[in-house]
């Protein structure tokens, strides 16, 4: 029987995590990253997780989002983090 789309993707992520997947990509221990559409710095958390010595660039246009990635920053005490609080786009 041939397996679904379904079975072939699960099969997949049981294999590549979103981590797995990122660092086959990224070899360099300090890479620069940009985070677009950062929210409220979620994925901020674990790109500096998986690289601690990363450069991290945050785009994010909402205020009430930014102030959350902020906080973020001072509560792990994150170095070479900048928030942009806008989007990135064609058109604005």
């Amino acid at each position: 029987m041939n397996e679904s789309n379904e079975d072939r993707t699960s099969k997949y992520l049981e294999i590549f995590d979103r981590e797995t997947l990122l660092k086959s990509l990224i070899s360099k221990k300090n890479p620069t990253i940009f985070d677009i559409g950062a929210n409220i710095g979620e994925t901020l958390v674990e790109f500096k997780d998986w690289w601690p010595q990363s450069k991290v660039n945050c785009f994010e246009p909402q205020k009430e989002c930014c102030s959350e990635i902020y906080k973020k920053i001072v509560d792990y005490n994150y170095k070479d983090v900048v928030v942009n609080q806008y989007a990135v786009g064609r058109e604005g």
